[in-house]
């Protein structure tokens, strides 16, 4: 299952790089674990692809809007934003992601998650039924997210 590679030069110059710095490893904690780092940085990355997609699934069910909507910025309602806040605090508490982190994986701008990140914060201290309600759903979706974490090798 190898990826082709492209005579691209930038491809090439990429390729020779993380070589250049597999070598160094091996040479500098040995090839048994060299080969294990690689193996859990790979499986590592497939969890927290399959963590996230779970988190965004769940909270786009909860909240009753489609994925398809929910990047997309054409709708300013609450359960958007509700939406948009579960995900980017989940993210940073169970994949450990930083707002830098999210701003270039969701492709949203790093000033847009921390505003919807304090939303959440918001919620935590409002008296107002509403908001206790949005934050009891909060604390379902993240039980349930901490279950999935847990068949998960993160």
């Amino acid at each position: 299952m190898a990826k082709t590679i492209n005579n691209n030069s930038a491809d090439s110059a990429q390729l020779v790089e993380s070589l250049t710095e597999i070598i160094r490893t091996i040479e500098s904690v040995g090839v048994e674990k060299t080969r294990l780092y690689l193996k859990q940085a790979r499986l590592s990355s497939h969890d927290e692809s399959e963590i996230s997609n779970f988190i965004i699934a769940l909270v786009c069910k909860k909240a009753k809007i489609p994925q398809s909507k929910l990047f997309a910025g054409d709708n300013r309602s609450e359960n958007r934003s509700t939406a948009l806040s579960f995900i980017f605090c989940l993210h940073k508490i169970h994949l450990g992601y930083g707002t830098k982190d999210m701003s270039s994986v969701f492709e949203v701008d790093q000033a847009n998650i921390s505003k919807y990140m304090k939303r959440l914060q918001y919620f935590e201290t409002s008296t107002i039924r509403k908001d206790i309600e949005i934050l009891k759903m909060y604390n379902a979706i993240n039980e349930q997210v901490e279950e999935f974490s847990k068949t998960k090798s993160i």
